[in-house]
């Protein structure tokens, strides 16, 4: 590992290691979700975008790893985001599923929760990217650097 990502060329442990972190990510997201009666939907909303949200925390993972390597562990993470945004916007499971977009056979939902989820705060949406999302393009960081 290096700062946290795999490296080599064993593509399973890779995955394994990014596996690792969405558990332990799950713990402080877990913890966030039991808080949000105490602290107020709206402040855990914040706490869970600005610091929780795995589409950022596992931005490194998915610009060290090529998308084929990170996209189950990032799925996980993924449901575990919807799982989150629904507690703390008290919105239902059938308006924002675990499983979303080209994962998800049965399409959108009717009133496109999951897309306004999705969509940045600029384009009139919540900002809670999931993190599949924009793992095929994290890795082209790597070029940048």
């Amino acid at each position: 590992k290096v700062n946290g990502v795999g490296v080599g060329f064993d593509a399973e442990a890779r995955a394994e290691i990014i596996m690792a972190q969405v558990k332990a990510q799950e713990d402080k997201l877990k913890v966030l979700e039991r808080l949000t009666p105490l602290l107020g939907r709206q402040a855990a909303e914040l706490y869970g975008r600005f610091s929780c949200k795995p589409s950022t925390t596992f931005n490194h993972q998915a610009r060290g790893n090529e998308p084929s390597i990170s996209r189950v562990p990032l799925e996980h993470a993924g449901e575990m985001q919807a799982h989150l945004f629904r507690t703390v916007t008290a919105t239902a499971p059938d308006e924002i599923r675990d499983v979303q977009h080209d994962a998800n056979p049965a399409g959108p939902t009717e009133r496109r929760c999951e897309e306004a989820m999705h969509l940045s705060q600029r384009h009139g949406g919540a900002g809670w990217t999931h993190p599949r999302l924009v793992a095929p393009a994290a890795p082209n960081g790597r070029a940048m650097d």
